[in-house]
C-alpha cells in the first residue's frame, strides 16, 4: 500500500507464497533517502544500483524492486520477465510505487495511476476513476486502490466477495482510510459517520483471513494502517502496537512482545516488518533466505517495504562536505557571500555560525551578509546537518575595509533671523576625507569643508542639512541637521468673544503658527500658569468678565491676540424660565405637560429635548421635566454636573471631571457613553445620538449611526464646538470653518462653500445654523419642500447676535441686548416669542417648543432722603434678594429732564452697596428735581 504526500509518509510491502510474489502498500520516506536491501539474491533484487540516491520511495515485489527519486521518476531492478523493473519512458511526477508478482504499479501525484509488467489477468489495465487515487497496492495478479471518495477500486485477478459498501460510491456510510492487496486476499480500514475505525478482509482461502480480531472489528481501536502478506495480514494501531491474523505457519503473526512505538509496518509472503520512532527495523516469521535478519548497522531507517524473499529499508546517510566557504575581503557597507556544498540524504539544514556563535536566520547553502560592517569581521564556519548527523566546514576569514565612519553628528540648530550658524562632523576612518554639504537633498554651491558656515541666516536657510563624506574605501552620509530660522509667530486663529451663564465652563483657545510659549491675559495682567493654546474656566463667575488676550512667542519674537471679550450673565435668583410654543405634547399616545417647574433658582443652563426639558443649577444639580416614560427627566442623585443636552427620549450630563454620563432610552446605546472617554469640555446630543468634544480639539460620538452621524468620524482635529441635530452631526474647527456628517437628504450637513469666521453652531431635524464673528446668522438644510418652513433662512436684517438654537422646524437667536428672534415653522407658535421678553441669557429650542433663560428685571423704588442726600434704592421687580455678583453691572444715571436724549443724562459714579436684598446708593446734593433711571448690563 502507499499514500501519497511527501513529509506525510508512504508505505509498501510485498508478499510471497509458494514461489508466487505480490505487492501489497508502497513505504515512502518523509523526504529522501538511500536504500538498503538484504535476504535473496536470486534475480539481483537487493544489488541496489550504484549511486542511487535522493530516493523516497521503495516497493519489493516477487523478484524486482522499485524505488522513487526526489525527480519523480521511477528506477527498477532485480528480475527483468515481462520488463516489470522497466517504467514506461514518458511516466514522470511519481509519488509511490508498487510491485506484484510480474507487474508494477506507479501512483502519480496528480493522483493517476500508471501499469506495466505482465498483464495476461488485466492487472496493468488501469480503470478509469471518477475520482483522484490516493493510494495503491498491488495484490498476486491483482490491483487495488483507494480512491479519493472514500471508495475502493479492483482490476486484474481480484478476489471474490468484495463488500459493496467499499466500492458503492452511493453508500455514504463508510469511509475508506487505508488498504492493503495481499496474495488472494485485501484488507481495509474503514471509518463510520461517528469516526469509529474497524477491519474488513475478504480471502480466496480464508484461513482465517475474514476474521480480525475483535479489537479491530469492535470500533473502539484507531487503526492507522494495514499490511497483507500470502495468508496473513498486519494492523498498526494508533497506540504503535501491532495486531496480526491469519496464517502462522512461519511465525509471521507472532508480534515480538513488548514491541512499541511502531510508525510504519510491511509484510511479505511468510515474514513481517516494522519500523519504530527510533529508526530501527524489527522483522519476524520466515528467515529462510535471510530476509528477516535486519543488517546490523541499519540505523535511522525511515521507510521499509518486503519483497518476496527480501526486504528494503530507506535510511538517512550522514552529510559529507564537498567544498568549504573561501576566505573573503569586503568594503564596509558592501556585501560578502559565502557557501558551502555538501552531500547525503535529505534534508539537509545549515547553521552559520561566527567566531563560534550561531548567526540568527542564517540556516541556508549560501550566507549573505549585506551592508558589512567593521564588527562583522571574523572567522565564519558552518555546520552542516542531516538527521545522520553533523558536520564542520574549514573556517572563513572575512576581513573587512573601513571606510569613512561619523563619530560625532552635525547638530541641530534654532536661531534667530541674522545669526551665523556652523555645522560640523567629527569622522573616523583612513584620511584623507572630502565634504559636500547638502541642503534638502541639493549641493550648498561651493559648501565643500568641514566647518559649512552660513552666515546672518535667513528663513531661506532653514532645511535639513547633511554631509557626504567619502575616502577611498567609500563614503558615508550623516544624519541630517535642521536648522531652523525663527522669526516671529503668526496668529492663525484668535480667541473668540463669548457670553456665559455664571457658572459654566469657558475655553479661550489661539492657533498661532510656529509658538512656542504662551501667555495669557485678562485687561493686559498676565493670568498665573495660563501657558498654553488653550485658557478654561471650568466655573466662570462675573469677576471673570473682561477682555483676554494671549502673547505668544518663539525665538524670534512674540505677537499678542486680538482680544476677546468675556461677558458672564449672572445666575442665581436672577434667572427665571419662559417657555413658549406646543404644550401640553403628546408623547407616544399620552398627553405630557411641558411647562418648566417654578421657583428654580441657581439656573445656569438649560436644555429641550423631545418632550422633556433640563435645567442645569450652579450647584451642579440637575432638574428636569416633562415625559419621564425612559426616565429621561429624571435626575434625582445626579451632581457635579457642569453641562447638559437633550435627545428624544434620552438626556446627556456632562461632569466637572470631563466624563459624561447619559440617562434615559437606550435602545440605540445613546446612553452607552464610551468606556475611558475622560477630558470633555462640551456635549452635544441628536435624536438618538451623543457627541462629545474633548480639550484636545477630539470629538467622539456613540449611538444610533444609521445615517452615519456616529461613524466614521471625519478625520478632525482643532475642534472648538460641537452640534448634534435629528441625524446629522457638526463640528467648529479653531479656523472659523464648519464640518458635517451624518444624513444629507436636506443638505443640513453640507456647509455653504467659502462659510468662515463662524463662532458657533446650532443643528435641528432638517437645517443647521451657524453664527459669524460678525454677530449674523447663516443657515443651510430644509431643501426638501415638505420640511422647509423657513428655518435655515434668517431674517434679512438680523444682526447684533450672540447666541443660536435650532428646533425641529425653527430658529432662535439671542441678541446682544438680550431680546430673542424667532423664524420657521409657527404652527404652535414657537417662532413667536412672548410679547415684552427681554433681559434672555440663554436660550434652548426643541420639537415645536422654545425656552429661554431669562434675567430677572429691575426696578427703582421711590428715591427717599438720608441725612439731606437723595437716597436711591434698587430692587428685583419679584421682590426676590437682589444677588451682589450683579452689582458691578448696574449703572444709575440721572437727569434734570425725562426728556433728554441718550446724551443729556449723566452716569452716576457713587458706589453700590447691598443692604436686606436691595441695592442703595446716595446721591449728591443738587437740582431742585432729578430724574433717574437704572441700567443693568448683561
Amino acid at each position: 500500500m502507499m499514500q501519497k504526500g511527501i513529509g506525510k509518509g508512504f508505505w509498501s510491502w510485498a508478499m510471497a507464497f509458494a514461489g508466487l510474489a505480490w505487492c501489497g502498500p508502497v513505504q515512502a520516506a518523509p523526504l529522501t533517502a538511500s536504500v538498503a536491501a538484504w535476504g535473496t539474491n536470486n534475480a539481483g533484487q537487493v544489488a541496489v544500483p550504484p549511486g542511487l540516491t535522493n530516493i523516497m520511495a521503495v516497493a519489493g515485489g516477487a523478484f524486482h524492486s522499485l524505488a522513487v527519486r526526489s525527480d519523480g521518476t521511477v528506477v527498477g531492478w532485480g528480475d527483468t520477465n515481462y520488463n516489470k523493473h522497466l517504467p514506461p519512458a514518458n511516466l514522470q511526477n511519481v509519488a509511490a510505487v508498487a510491485a506484484g508478482y510480474g507487474h508494477s504499479v506507479a501512483l502519480r501525484a496528480d493522483g493517476t495511476v500508471a501499469a506495466w509488467g505482465q498483464g495476461e489477468s488485466g492487472q496493468t489495465n488501469v480503470p478509469a476513476f471518477p475520482f483522484a487515487v490516493l493510494e495503491i497496492s498491488a495484490g498476486e495478479h491483482f490491483t487495488m486502490a483507494r480512491l479519493a471518495n472514500g471508495k475502493i477500486a479492483l482490476w486484474g485477478a481480484v478476489p471474490f466477495n468484495t463488500p459493496s459498501e467499499l466500492t458503492n460510491a452511493g453508500n455514504q456510510e463508510v469511509f475508506v482510510t487505508a488498504v492493503a492487496a495481499g496474495g488472494d486476499h485485501c484488507v481495509a480500514v474503514k471509518q463510520d459517520l461517528v469516526g469509529r475505525y474497524t477491519v474488513s478482509a475478504w480471502p480466496r482461502i480464508d484461513n482465517n483471513l475474514s476474521r480480525p480480531p475483535m479489537e479491530l472489528t469492535n470500533g473502539n481501536t484507531i487503526i492507522t494502517m494495514v499490511a497483507a502478506g500470502a495468508s496473513h495480514c498486519l494492523a498498526l494501531k494508533a497506540d504503535g502496537t501491532v495486531v496480526g491474523w491469519g496464517s502462522n505457519l512461519k511465525g509471521q503473526i507472532n508480534v515480538p512482545a513488548g514491541l512499541s512505538g511502531v510508525v510504519r509496518i510491511a509484510a511479505r509472503a511468510n515474514h513481517s516488518l516494522a519500523l519504530k520512532a527510533d529508526g530501527t527495523v524489527v522483522a519476524w516469521g520466515e528467515n529462510d533466505f535471510g530476509q528477516t535478519s535486519v543488517p546490523a548497522n541499519l540505523a535511522r531507517a525511515v521507510a521499509i517495504a518486503a519483497g518476496n524473499t527480501h526486504s528494503l529499508a530507506l535510511y538517512w546517510e550522514p552529510v559529507a562536505i564537498a567544498s568549504h566557504p573561501p576566505s573573503q575581503t569586503v568594503i564596509q557597507g558592501g556585501t560578502a557571500v559565502l557557501s558551502v556544498a555538501a552531500s547525503g540524504s535529505q534534508p539537509i539544514t545549515y547553521q552559520w555560525q561566527r567566531n563560534g556563535t550561531n548567526l540568527p536566520q542564517a540556516t541556508n547553502a549560501v550566507l549573505t551578509l549585506s551592508n558589512v560592517q567593521s564588527n562583522q569581521a571574523a572567522t565564519y564556519t558552518a555546520v552542516v546537518s542531516n538527521p545522520a548527523g553533523s558536520q564542520t566546514s574549514s573556517g572563513a576569514v572575512l576581513t573587512v575595509l573601513v571606510p569613512p565612519s561619523i563619530t560625532a553628528q552635525p547638530e541641530s540648530k534654532t536661531v534667530p533671523q541674522g545669526n551665523v550658524v556652523s555645522f560640523s562632523v567629527a569622522v573616523a576612518g583612513t584620511a584623507p576625507f572630502s565634504y559636500r554639504w547638502l541642503k534638502d537633498g541639493a549641493a550648498v554651491s561651493g559648501a565643500t569643508g568641514n566647518p559649512l558656515v552660513i552666515g546672518g541666516a535667513q528663513p531661506e536657510d532653514a532645511g535639513a542639512y547633511v554631509v557626504v563624506v567619502t575616502n577611498s574605501a567609500g563614503m558615508v552620509t550623516s544624519q541630517t541637521a535642521t536648522l531652523n530660522v525663527l522669526i516671529p509667530p503668526v496668529i492663525l486663529a484668535h480667541p473668540q468673544s463669548q457670553t456665559v451663564v455664571a457658572g459654566s465652563s469657558v475655553a479661550f483657545s489661539v492657533v498661532a503658527q510656529g509658538a512656542t510659549n504662551y501667555q495669557w491675559r485678562r485687561n493686559g495682567n498676565n493670568i498665573a500658569g495660563a501657558n498654553s493654546p488653550t485658557y478654561s474656566l471650568n466655573s466662570a463667575q462675573t469677576n471673570d468678565a473682561g477682555t483676554y488676550t494671549v502673547a505668544v512667542s518663539n525665538g524670534g519674537g512674540t505677537v499678542v491676540s486680538q482680544g476677546a471679550t468675556l461677558t458672564v450673565l449672572p445666575g442665581g435668583e436672577s434667572f427665571n424660565l419662559v417657555a413658549w410654543g406646543r404644550n401640553p405634547v403628546i408623547a407616544d399616545t399620552n398627553f405630557v405637560d411641558v411647562t418648566p417647574p417654578g421657583g428654580l433658582s441657581n439656573a445656569v443652563a438649560i436644555a429641550v429635548g423631545g418632550h422633556h426639558g433640563l435645567v442645569l443649577r450652579r450647584d451642579g444639580t440637575v432638574v428636569g421635566w416633562g415625559d419621564n416614560s425612559q426616565g429621561q427627566s429624571s435626575t434625582a442623585g445626579l451632581s457635579g454636573i457642569k453641562a447638559i443636552a437633550a435627545g428624544f427620549k434620552h438626556s446627556l450630563g456632562l461632569r466637572t471631571n470631563g466624563t459624561v454620563t447619559g440617562w434615559g432610552l437606550n435602545d440605540r446605546n445613546q446612553t452607552s457613553v464610551p468606556v475611558g472617554l475622560n477630558g470633555v469640555k462640551a456635549i452635544a446630543s441628536g435624536a438618538h445620538h451623543g457627541l462629545a468634544l474633548r480639550t484636545n480639539g477630539v470629538v467622539a460620538a456613540w449611538g444610533d449611526n444609521s445615517r452615519n452621524q456616529v461613524a466614521p468620524l471625519p478625520a478632525l482635529t482643532n475642534v472648538v464646538a460641537i452640534a448634534a441635530g435629528l441625524e446629522h452631526s457638526l463640528a467648529l474647527l479653531a479656523n472659523g470653518t464648519v464640518v458635517g456628517w451624518g444624513a444629507n437628504d436636506d443638505a443640513q450637513a453640507l456647509p455653504p462653500p467659502g462659510l468662515t469666521n463662524v463662532t458657533a453652531i446650532a443643528a435641528g431635524y432638517y437645517h443647521s445654523l451657524a453664527l459669524k464673528s460678525d454677530g449674523t446668522v447663516v443657515g443651510w438644510g430644509a431643501a426638501r419642500g415638505l420640511y422647509n418652513y423657513g428655518q435655515a433662512n434668517p431674517p434679512a436684517a438680523l444682526k447684533g447676535v450672540v447666541a443660536i438654537a435650532a428646533g425641529d422646524t425653527h430658529s432662535l437667536a439671542l441678541l446682544s441686548d438680550n431680546r430673542v428672534v424667532a423664524w420657521g415653522n409657527n404652527n404652535y407658535g414657537q417662532a413667536a416669542p412672548p410679547d415684552g421678553l427681554t433681559g434672555v441669557a440663554a436660550i434652548a429650542a426643541g420639537p415645536q417648543r422654545s425656552l429661554a433663560l431669562r434675567l430677572k428685571t429691575l426696578r427703582l423704588l421711590r428715591p427717599a432722603f438720608s441725612g439731606g442726600l437723595p437716597r436711591l434704592t434698587i430692587a428685583n421687580t419679584d421682590s426676590s434678594p437682589l444677588e451682589a455678583e450683579r452689582l458691578p453691572r448696574i449703572a444709575v444715571w440721572s437727569a434734570t429732564n425725562a426728556g433728554l436724549g441718550v446724551s443729556g443724562w449723566s452716569r452716576l459714579t457713587n458706589s453700590l452697596s447691598l443692604t436686606n436684598g436691595q441695592a442703595v446708593m446716595l446721591d449728591a446734593p443738587g437740582a431742585a428735581a432729578k430724574f433717574y433711571r437704572v441700567i443693568e448690563s448683561p
